[in-house]
């Protein structure tokens, strides 16, 4: 059965340096959660305490219910693939993936039954005896992922595995992780700070700003419904517009800092800034729905080819600067070549969010 894993209230100072906290989290068993968030942000350092690198100051750690602050990083049976890897140089691929089972005493034809199993859960058979050089960046990066896991640990934790790849093979890397995971079932705990990586590989992301939890919850929900501007902007790209909900307005009304009128559908909230995505912008002759809400003219400043999106920077009106994106097709491009369109901002892709504060310790700076 998989394993749960739980921080409570854990904070971790290196001497008057804020590294995490308080921070507090609940890893469903199975689950692939990731730990998101820009660099400095106390993301690697939460690792390292669940595997027991670090000790938190306070708070504590639970696998399956048990605190496991006293508990060596050898003894915590946990998975663990760094950044890069970690190979030994002159260890074969068959003796870097057993090193854990020989080290935990397993001989014979069990540990090289397990080791053989694993490498061709992940796609390496017939490689047991080349050695880490003579592999490439994915083949290196599989060969990490199967000495983690042929020890059988009850949690797996990935710092950043796929950072040093390319494009492409980092694309196809995180299928190929994600396949496994899901084979496997084990508990996972991912740190990145590419948010298309977290989107697409997570089952619950973790979005971390100084060291502070800011919002927990699916891909979809974070970001469609982003709990501050702060995350909006982190997640994806968007477009914000400062301003103030109109007092006592039916429908909500909100006016923007530019004095640009909008139409909101009814939802809580009585303060905030106004968010939409750009893919969320509609084009009138386009993608707009048959009404007039929030239709205004614009200003096409900037058109930018990208493959199989086309993104607009268009100047509205009053001033604002909207960005939108729209799929490469031959009505998008001949609308958006021409000077001036119009643009629907419509009442359902608008989000009033909340403008988040610091969120850490009043005086401190972030560390890790």
């Amino acid at each position: 059965m998989a394993t749960t894993l739980a921080l409570r209230d854990v904070v971790k100072f290196y001497g008057r340096i804020l590294g995490v906290g308080p921070l507090s989290l609940d890893v469903p068993a199975g689950a692939f959660v990731s730990l998101l968030g820009p660099s400095g942000c106390g993301k690697s350092t939460t690792l390292r305490l669940i595997v027991g690198l670090e000790a938190p100051n306070t708070g504590s750690i639970l696998m399956d219910g048990a605190e496991i602050g006293a508990t060596p990083t050898h003894r915590r049976d946990i998975g663990l693939v760094f950044q890069h890897y970690a190979l030994f140089p002159h260890l074969t691929v068959f003796e870097n993936v057993a090193f854990g089972l020989r080290y935990r005493g397993v001989v014979g034809d069990d540990r090289a039954g397990r080791v053989r199993a694993v490498l061709d859960l992940v796609h390496l058979p017939g490689l047991d005896d080349r050695y880490p050089h003579e592999l490439s960046g994915g083949q290196q990066q599989r060969v990490a992922l199967a000495r983690a896991l042929v020890i059988q640990p009850r949690l797996l934790l990935l710092d950043e595995p796929l950072s040093s790849l390319d494009h492409a093979l980092r694309q196809q890397m995180q299928s190929e992780l994600k396949r496994i995971q899901s084979q496997v079932g084990i508990t996972t705990v991912y740190v990145t700070h590419d948010q298309t990586e977290a989107l697409a590989l997570s089952d619950l992301i973790a979005v971390i700003f100084r060291g502070r939890l800011h919002q927990y919850g699916t891909a979809e929900d974070i970001y469609e419904r982003p709990a501050s501007a702060e995350v909006a902007q982190f997640i994806g790209e968007t477009n914000l517009f400062p301003g103030r909900l109109e007092p006592g307005a039916a429908p909500r009304r909100y006016v923007t800092r530019d004095g640009l009128v909008l139409t909101l559908e009814p939802g809580p909230g009585l303060a905030g800034v106004l968010s939409i995505r750009p893919h969320r912008v509609r084009l009138v002759g386009l993608d707009h729905r048959d009404d007039s809400v929030n239709v205004v003219p614009a200003r096409v400043e900037r058109l930018v080819f990208g493959g199989d999106l086309l993104r607009a920077a268009v100047r509205l009106g009053s001033g604002t600067l909207v960005q939108l994106s729209k799929h490469n097709t031959t009505e998008a491009q001949q609308l958006l070549r021409q000077p001036e369109i119009k643009i629907q901002l419509h009442p359902g892709d608008l989000r009033l969010v909340p403008v988040s504060g610091d969120g850490a310790f009043a005086g401190a700076r972030t560390h890790g």
